[in-house]
């Protein structure tokens, strides 16, 4: 604690005499001791004095980082938030910015920088949009409408090939840095957003993490595998696990009496709870996403363990036609005992209101999300008869499944070349690539999405 203190009073000091960069330094140097130690008592204002110091240097995409890091750990940091929206104000993100500022006011409705920092924001969102010339229509003041037509018609087949670059760079730069105040506050505690090595980020994985577990195990695997042109995002289950230090759940999995719930008939709190996930999902996160970095759904792939897992193939069920994923791969995996009994019924389908696959034998199936489910003969948590029963549903719901059996693995993450194999030929398959030889007028999303992404901004 002594070594962090240090080096958290000397960039405390180099801050002050504006030395920005020594601060930046010493703050890092506080927070890798931080992490080394395992001591979490200052990491949000470590995140939060980094932030303020690379503001100071305009470093605004590193700023925004942190601050959201800073968040991350202590959702009710107000300084964390502001710091959120002044990176965002630096980076032209105008509405994300004032949203990240109006969590701020919440949380202490009477911070007078908050207060300037909105009216700013409305001030430079109002002479944007005065300074719009398409809002400007005295320009085409003594033509006729003929005239007007066709000097509209000339600008914007003049202006299509750099908008189109413009929107492309614009969303490759959004992606470079996922603001998380965007997203549903119960997925953000500990959540880790991860750019594509390549500076790419044409696809988005998902990482849903076991019971009891974080999100930063899986974040060492993202950065361990490096996928292609994909950013990575290790998510937090919405449910606090006491005595687990800060472990997650993403649907209930303990009794009144901490005793692990057992399927039985009528028993159903582990199906509500799990539905009320999926709604969080698919109702508010995978819109958040578009919202935020305008990946649509087939861009979008899930990497779930154990009961992460279990949300993912969930996932892959009801999503399909048109909101069907990229791919889901759920490792030693698969549905709960209630949820194959559920799906099993005549018309059965998920109590989900989110649950989009086809309950009625008269309607077309229409296709379901891909998944590879991986599972060890040594599984003493998910038996081979529960995964085998899983991949009957979900082809019976329209999925592309295959099952890799790994003989001699217990319960576990990825472990040894054959599993992390079969993963990486499932995701070669099924990621998008934007092609090398693609110029600046390449869209890899339909141009309404990106206009709704990277259109006129309303605070």
């Amino acid at each position: 604690m002594e070594a962090i203190q240090q080096a958290k009073q000397a960039a405390d000091r180099a801050f002050k005499q504006q030395q920005y960069q020594q601060a930046i330094n010493k703050y890092s140097e506080a927070l890798k001791a931080s992490e080394d130690s395992l001591i979490a008592d200052l990491l949000h204002v470590l995140y939060s004095n980094r932030a303020a110091a690379k503001l100071a240097v305009q470093d605004f995409h590193g700023a925004l980082a942190d601050a959201q890091s800073a968040v991350a750990v202590d959702d009710k940091w107000v300084k964390g938030w502001y710091r959120s929206a002044k990176a965002l104000q630096g980076l032209g993100r105008l509405e994300a910015a004032a949203q990240a500022a109006g969590r701020a006011l919440q949380l202490e409705p009477g911070n007078r920088e908050v207060k300037a920092l909105l009216q700013a924001l409305k001030q430079q969102h109002d002479s944007n949009t005065s300074s719009n010339p398409a809002s400007q229509p005295g320009q085409l003041a003594g033509l006729t409408q003929q005239q007007q037509q066709q000097q509209q018609q000339q600008q914007q087949h003049q202006a299509a090939p750099a908008a189109q670059s413009l929107r492309w760079q614009q969303l490759n730069a959004l992606r470079q840095t996922l603001d998380l105040a965007l997203l549903p506050r119960q997925l953000v505690a500990g959540s880790r957003y991860l750019p594509s090595p390549d500076g790419l980020n044409s696809n988005l994985m998902l990482l849903l993490h076991g019971l009891g577990d974080k999100p930063a195990a899986f974040t060492a695997l993202a950065q361990r595998m490096q996928l292609p042109q994909t950013a990575c995002l290790a998510l937090s289950g919405p449910l606090e696990v006491p005595e687990t230090r800060g472990g997650r759940a993403w649907f209930r999995a303990f009794d009144d009496d901490w005793e692990l719930i057992q399927p039985q008939p009528g028993e159903k709190r582990r199906l509500n709870s799990l539905a009320s996930t999926l709604a969080l999902l698919t109702q508010q996160l995978l819109p958040a996403l578009s919202a935020a970095g305008g990946w649509q759904p087939d861009q979008i792939q899930l990497l779930g363990f154990s009961q992460g897992g279990s949300v993912a193939l969930e996932l892959a069920r009801c999503c399909t036609g048109s909101q069907r994923l990229g791919g889901v791969v759920a490792i030693s995996a698969a549905f709960l005992e209630e949820q194959l009994e559920q799906h099993a019924a005549p018309n059965g389908s998920s109590n989900s209101s989110t649950a989009t696959s086809n309950s009625s034998s008269s309607s077309p199936l229409e296709a379901g999300t891909d998944a590879l489910i991986t599972h060890g003969d040594r599984d003493e948590v998910v038996p081979r008869s529960l995964v085998e029963r899983s991949v009957a549903v979900l082809r019976k719901a329209g999925c592309n499944v295959s099952l890799q059996p790994l003989p001699g693995k217990g319960h576990s993450m990825i472990s040894g070349p054959a599993e992390m194999r079969a993963c990486m030929a499932f995701w070669a398959g099924r990621l998008k690539m934007r092609p090398p030889q693609a110029d600046a007028s390449y869209m890899e999303v339909p141009q309404e999405v990106a206009a709704a992404v990277l259109g006129d901004l309303k605070v």
